[in-house]
């Protein structure tokens, strides 16, 4: 269909550039009125003159309205699917990319794994946490936890499902046990102890925190609460919570 057009449209071309040429040599006839003995005669060839540039120009307008534009319009058409075409293939390759990686992920977890420093540390999504054999008071648990490992800290219950697991963990073992969270700065202002952040998760026991004889700033998971959250005075003794990123360990497939 587009050749069909394609060539009509040169036919129209070819008749138009006839019709230039005859219009030129009409003009160079009217130009040289030496070749005329009268005036009339050049005034009426003067008016064929003009009915043809009239026609042509009709002419062309025909020609632009039923064979150009369509053409463009053809063409325009035809751009914009190939676009789209060109958009979908670049997608299907996006995706493909994303599974590509997502492959990738898999096979490397696969030969590899998260693991603990050593067995006295509990695994939990990408953390470890200790649950220490004796008591201390809150700052000592502190520094004893950022001994034990590079990087460690005093366990924050960030989120519920954290808390969950420190509670169930503390419960197995009957202890209560200091985590990493206070209001040693501010009063009332309780947050983590390892980045300063106010804590945004509670799971405070029965009409807690109610800072006793004011001098309780120091968080502790109370097993007489079941293991709720208790504020009490730094200075006590408790088992404590300690808490270091995973590390990967190869696998032998």
């Amino acid at each position: 269909m587009a050749a069909i057009r394609t060539s009509k449209l040169w036919q129209n071309v070819a008749l138009l550039f006839l019709l230039v040429c005859l219009i030129g040599q009409a003009q160079g006839q009217v130009l040289t009125p030496t070749h005329r003995e009268e005036n009339g005669e050049a005034r009426r060839e003067q008016h064929i003159l003009m009915n043809i540039r009239k026609e042509v120009t009709a002419m062309v307008q025909k020609v632009r309205e039923e064979t150009v534009l369509p053409a463009i319009a053809m063409y325009s058409t035809q751009m914009y699917e190939l676009s789209k075409s060109v958009a979908n293939i670049s997608n299907t390759f996006t995706n493909l990319s994303a599974q590509i990686e997502d492959f990738q992920k898999e096979i490397n977890n696969r030969s590899v794994e998260l693991t603990c420093s050593d067995e006295s540390w509990v695994l939990f999504d990408d953390r470890c946490y200790h649950f220490s054999t004796y008591q201390s008071s809150w700052q000592v648990a502190k520094t004893a936890c950022g001994r034990m490992v590079n990087g460690g800290r005093m366990a924050e219950a960030t989120t519920e499902v954290i808390n969950d697991v420190l509670k169930r963990e503390a419960r197995t073992r009957g202890d209560s046990y200091w985590i990493g969270g206070h209001d040693i700065i501010t009063e009332a202002r309780w947050e983590w102890d390892s980045t300063g952040a106010i804590i945004g998760y509670y799971d405070w026991g029965p009409d807690q925190p109610n800072n006793v004889r004011l001098g309780q700033d120091c968080l502790e998971l109370l097993a007489k609460f079941q293991w709720r959250w208790n504020d009490r005075e730094c200075e006590n003794t408790n088992h404590f919570i300690c808490e270091t990123e995973a590390r990967y360990r190869k696998v032998n497939n």
